[in-house]
C-alpha cells in the first residue's frame, strides 16, 4: 500500500512539472509580444527629434545609432543640423526586442538633397 501511495505522489509531481514546463513557453511568447515596439516614421525630421521618438517608443531599451552621411564621409556632431533621409527599421514596422541598432541616412540642414550628385 505504502509503494503504491508513493508511485502515486511521484507521479502527480511528474505531471505537475510537465504542465509547468509546457505552460512556460506560452507565457514567453506573451512577454515577447509584449516587448515588441513599433518603429516611428522619422524620415526628414531632424536628426535630434528623430533619435527622441525612437527612444520614446523604445523606452526602456538601450540602442545604438549609426548615422550615415549620404553625401559623403563626415563626421555627425550636433544632431540638430542634420535631417533624417532613411531609416532602418523602416517606419511603422513592428521592431523585435533583439534589434539593438537603428540607422538613419543622414544628410546636413543645408544640403539641397539626400544623394551625392557626380
Amino acid at each position: 500500500m505504502r509503494r503504491q501511495v508513493m508511485a502515486a505522489s511521484l507521479m502527480t509531481v511528474v505531471i505537475v512539472a510537465g504542465a509547468a514546463g509546457v505552460a512556460s513557453p506560452a507565457a514567453a511568447d506573451t512577454t515577447d509580444a509584449a516587448s515588441t515596439w513599433d518603429m516611428p516614421d522619422v524620415k526628414g525630421a531632424v536628426l535630434q527629434t528623430a533619435v527622441n521618438d525612437v527612444k520614446s517608443a523604445a523606452d526602456p531599451r538601450e540602442l545604438q545609432f549609426v548615422f550615415d552621411d549620404t553625401k559623403g564621409n563626415r563626421d555627425v556632431m550636433n544632431l540638430t543640423n542634420w535631417t533624417v533621409c532613411w531609416q532602418y527599421p523602416k517606419a511603422e514596422a513592428t521592431v523585435s526586442p533583439k534589434v539593438k541598432k537603428i540607422s538613419f541616412g543622414v544628410k546636413r540642414l543645408n544640403d539641397s538633397n539626400c544623394y551625392k550628385q557626380g
